[in-house]
Order: C-alpha cells, then structure tokens, then sequence
C-alpha cells in the first residue's frame, strides 16, 4: 500500500478514484502487503487517507500471515504452518524475547499465545 496507493500522508494522484472505478465495474480487490503490522491497522491507515475500507474485498499483511504461523494456524490464510514453531506450540514451549523496536511487539506475541520472558530464561 505504502509507496503505491499512498506516501503516508496522503492517496497518490487518481487513487481514489481508480479503486472506486474497479469497485464500481465489479472487481475483487485484495490488498497483499508486506507491512509488519496487522490488518487491523491498515484499515485504520486506509480510512485516514480517505480510502472506503468497504471497497477491499480483503487485506492481508506480512503480519497477519505471522501472526497466524506464531499461532500455529496459518491455515486459516491459506498458508502451511511452519514445522519448527508448529513443534514449539504443540511442545508447549513458547516462551519469547522480544528482540525488535516496533510498535506493540509484545502484545503481537502475546496476543498469539506465547509468553514474554527475559533473554536469561532463554540461554
């Protein structure tokens, strides 16, 4: 989306206008992203630039798809889960360190089902 329909502040030139056409004339639009963040907040993004979330038949983002592996349910979005946390989910074993400075990473993890620790209990 960003750098594409949008510069983060505002809808590239004709945007607007050109998903409301493809609306318009019946077609499917589904955004695939590779934004870290969750679709939830693309909604968000969309509706403050001015886009009609409505006019999206799906978004799907790096982060859902995530998400969905760190839950062992990429299934859900067409995805094959991965073996190596698939192992840690059914193992129970899904304690985390969260190495990063994005936004909201700690809920994102425990959100999914694993819980936060210190890098000690992880060595």
């Amino acid at each position: 989306m960003w750098g594409v329909m949008h510069n983060g502040s505002e809808p590239y030139e004709g945007v607007l206008e050109a998903v409301k056409e493809l609306k318009r004339v019946g077609k499917k639009m589904i955004i695939l992203s590779n934004s870290s963040k969750r679709r939830e907040n693309s909604h968000k993004m969309l509706g403050k630039l001015g886009f009609d979330i409505n006019d999206f038949d799906n978004i799907i983002t790096s982060g859902d798809v995530s998400h969905a592996l760190l839950q062992n349910n990429a299934h859900t979005l067409g995805c094959q889960n991965w073996d190596t946390l698939t192992t840690l989910v059914e193992q129970k074993s899904t304690n985390v360190f969260v190495f990063g400075s994005g936004d909201e990473d700690e809920s994102y993890c425990t959100s999914a089902g694993w819980t936060l620790t210190s890098m000690k209990r992880l060595i």
